[in-house]
């Protein structure tokens, strides 16, 4: 009964004593591994230290790099700078010029209005003129081609008064006459109009008065008209009347 009381002890002793060293174990493995992470720890922080401050995984020589980099950088702005401001004074140059042509241009425009002004109102006042010293001209249509023979005034004077059928007490007393200023006309196409200036004012409305009265004038069987001798502006600035006259009974 000793004996097998002590085997049990023992036994029991021995599974205890077991416990013990498998716990001392694991307690040293655990110990190791922790010794193990601290040294990594410690390492890492180590190698970052080494490293330039605020660039980490840079090398040492990155910052000259950089400041390099920053003034080609600089250099090219200050290029490009330049060149702006270059070409900004020539656009100031340019538009200062350009001011100043305009300013001349500005001021012969003004002259210009002003001498053309003056033209027209000479143009109105030699037109005026013109008029004037035609108010003893008639323009008298209707005869053909080469009637006169080579004295048109001496043929006016005889013919007027026959197929008029008036009398001058004094005589018709005719200045010059001629044919209108063109070429001669041939055959089929209207002859050029006679110019007639009358030597006195009362023959000239006697004639236009008595062609009137008269209605159709005829002479060999051509049909003669007689109009007032008008200036070019005169004319067009008459015939313009008579289209807007015309267009406003139209419409």
């Amino acid at each position: 009964y000793k004996s097998s009381k002590t085997k049990n002890i023992l036994s029991i002793h021995l599974d205890r004593s077991g416990s013990s060293e498998g716990l001392l174990c694991r307690r040293k493995k655990v110990n190791i591994s922790a010794k193990s992470t601290a040294t990594n720890t410690v390492n890492s922080g180590a190698n970052e230290a080494k490293l330039a401050p605020g660039q980490v995984g840079l090398d040492a020589s990155r910052p000259d790099s950089m400041a390099a980099d920053i003034a080609k950088i600089y250099n090219l702005l200050q290029k490009m700078s330049d060149e702006h401001d270059k070409k900004l004074d020539e656009i100031r140059a340019t538009m200062a010029s350009t001011e100043g042509k305009i300013s001349e241009l500005t001021r012969r425009l003004s002259n210009v209005e002003s001498r053309l002004d003056f033209l027209e109102d000479t143009d109105k006042k030699l037109d005026d003129l013109e008029n004037r010293s035609q108010r003893n001209n008639l323009r008298i249509n209707g005869f053909p081609e080469g009637c006169e023979g080579r004295d048109p005034t001496a043929f006016l004077t005889k013919v007027l008064p026959e197929v008029l059928g008036v009398e001058f007490s004094d005589g018709l007393e005719i200045e010059w006459a001629h044919r209108s200023a063109a070429q001669p006309r041939p055959d089929g196409k209207p002859p050029r109009p006679f110019i007639v200036c009358f030597l006195r004012h009362t023959d000239k409305e006697k004639i236009r008065n008595a062609a009137r009265d008269k209605g159709k004038v005829t002479w060999k069987d051509y049909h003669i008209m007689f109009f007032l001798d008008y200036s070019k502006l005169l004319c067009r600035q008459s015939w313009a009347d008579v289209l807007s006259t015309a267009v406003c009974w139209l419409m």
